[in-house]
């Protein structure tokens, strides 16, 4: 089957095709294929095959946020020629989708919490041997610096701290919207008029994401078939966001999270007070 796929991409290698990365996803639980897709540029047109339906993907992070990226298609197998043609012509085309840069981020963030955890678990840290350390803080985590600062970096990494550290001041683009009591009534129905709500800014362009400060353990399951990714708010602590939706109202988001909105929509189920 791998055979035909690649005769397929061959045949795609065309003018149509250039500048277009394909990334074979039969393996969707290959995570060296899934990095690979990872690091391409954002901003790179980038077409993901396989046999899975798109849905099942999903469960994967590192593939939920390479499918949020605008120039980014996924194509099901078996195919026709002229859905990779639409493909290619969806990935080139100039988007006018926001890039989900707290996606982004988010998942860069829970990499780099698996290495981190890794690391702090090896004897060699536990002894201190800093050189040691800084090797591995390189091959894992691209951090340079002296084994004695890379030491002092992992001992104070505090992970709720590194977006907002990124940012510095600038409002995250994109849309937020709380879960419970906000997406979801209190009784786990969808509150159509949020959906509306949600639709409306992705139909102009932007990010729209779904957050939390909830345990995912229980709020996933809830949020299963719905279309846009999930975040933590607790992983923005101290940032500032471009539009959050909300049942509480913001003094009590930026008390509990120091989460901050150039729009703030603070939704209940009787209307929408601003």
């Amino acid at each position: 089957m791998e055979d035909i796929l690649f005769s397929i991409l061959d045949a795609m290698a065309s003018k149509e095709a250039e500048g277009v990365k394909f990334v074979n996803l039969c393996n969707p639980s290959d995570e060296k294929k899934i990095g690979e897709a990872f690091v391409i540029n954002p901003e790179n047109p980038l077409i993901l095959v396989g046999f899975d339906d798109k849905e099942r993907l999903k469960d994967n992070l590192k593939l939920t946020t390479i499918l949020a990226r605008p120039r980014c298609a996924y194509v099901k197998l078996p195919c026709k020629l002229e859905d990779l043609h639409e493909a290619v012509k969806e990935v080139k085309a100039e988007s006018r989708k926001q890039m989900a840069v707290a996606l982004e981020k988010a998942t860069e963030l829970e990499e780099t919490k698996k290495q981190v955890w890794y690391i702090k678990h090896l004897n060699c840290y536990r002894e201190g041997d800093a050189e040691q350390i800084r090797k591995l803080a390189e091959e894992r985590l691209n951090w340079v610096g002296t084994g004695e600062e890379i030491m002092k970096r992992l001992a104070e990494f505090r992970p709720e701290r590194e977006i907002a550290k990124h940012f510095s001041g600038t409002a995250i683009p994109g849309v937020f919207c709380d879960v419970e009591g906000t997406l979801l009534d209190w009784n786990g129905n969808l509150n159509q008029e949020v959906v509306v709500m949600l639709e409306k800014h992705e139909a102009e362009g932007k990010a729209v994401s779904l957050w939390s400060g909830g345990d995912p353990k229980e709020i996933l399951p809830k949020i299963k078939g719905i279309k846009w990714p999930f975040l933590s708010k607790y992983d923005f602590e101290g940032c500032t966001m471009e539009i959050v939706i909300d049942d509480v109202p913001a003094a009590k988001l930026k008390k509990d999270y120091e989460i901050q909105a150039k729009q703030y929509v603070h939704w209940n189920p009787y209307g929408i007070w601003n």
